[in-house]
């Protein structure tokens, strides 16, 4: 399957606009490749370098190798114009995807931090509840006990549905957000690659360094896996005693499921 037919099927429509525009720099690159090729880089001989080209006395040879050189400087001129409208713009896309990420990241941050809130105040009115030792606001609980809450047939199911649902959702959209990240970085990888194979440079060499700093290493970092890890790890004790293997299979499953649909 070729990239944009990959990044189409791939991407999460209300995210569309915020992906690498493929296909624009690809046509950038065509664009290159054309002006490329109707710019003959031989130079010219040296027993011609002298006649007069614009004489138009002068022979027909001399007058036609002039408007080669003139097409060829006006050729190479237009190339390197259209070298440097890559590289800006490449820079243009590598920001506002990273703008994206980030704007996204710190949305993502806030709304898993008020699930937890919401699942240790469940937590809380439950244990505090008659027949319970009672629990000061912000305190954490012990995990067995948590784990030994939320097993209780007497917790009520709605309860339980509606966080796990919550956590259900913002799992999706972590996970959503991680391939947005891999998607675009082999995307930025794959059309610096054939820029460099369609014009005979090496772009990819210099500017692949700066993508991997903008995207990559961003999720290298680990601040978005962490927040998946919490949301598995409080998905597992509401629906599977705790078992987060079983969790986080679960919550692949549902995301597969959003996919399909």
């Amino acid at each position: 399957m070729k990239f944009s037919q990959a990044l189409k099927a791939n991407s999460v429509p209300d995210w569309k606009h915020h992906y690498i525009h493929y296909s624009r720099l690809k046509k950038m690159i065509f664009r290159l490749e054309q002006l490329q090729g109707n710019a003959p880089l031989s130079p010219v001989p040296e027993h011609r370098q002298s006649l007069d080209f614009t004489n138009p006395s002068a022979p027909l040879l001399s007058r036609q190798s002039s408007s080669m050189l003139q097409r060829t400087s006006s050729g190479l001129e237009h190339a390197h114009i259209d070298e440097l409208m890559f590289e800006r713009e490449i820079h243009d896309e590598l920001a506002r995807v990273k703008a994206f990420y980030v704007e996204k990241h710190d949305e993502l941050d806030a709304e898993v931090l008020a699930v937890l809130a919401k699942v240790a105040a469940a937590e809380r009115r439950g244990i505090s509840g008659p027949g319970h030792q009672d629990v000061e606001g912000g305190q954490s609980l012990p995990e067995e006990q948590r784990i030994a809450f939320w097993t209780d047939v007497n917790v009520p199911r709605n309860i339980k549905e509606r966080l796990s649902g919550a956590l259900t959702d913002v799992y999706i959209q972590l996970d959503n957000l991680s391939k947005f990240v891999e998607l675009n970085y082999d995307g930025f990888r794959k059309i610096l690659k054939k820029h460099d194979k369609m014009t005979n440079t090496e772009l990819s060499g210099r500017l692949m360094p700066t993508v991997s700093d903008m995207l990559a290493k961003e999720q290298r970092k680990g601040a978005l896996e962490g927040l998946k890890n919490s949301v598995v790890h409080e998905y597992a004790l509401i629906a599977h005693s705790g078992g987060e293997r079983e969790a986080e299979q679960e919550l692949g499953r549902h995301r597969r499921d959003q996919l399909d649909f």
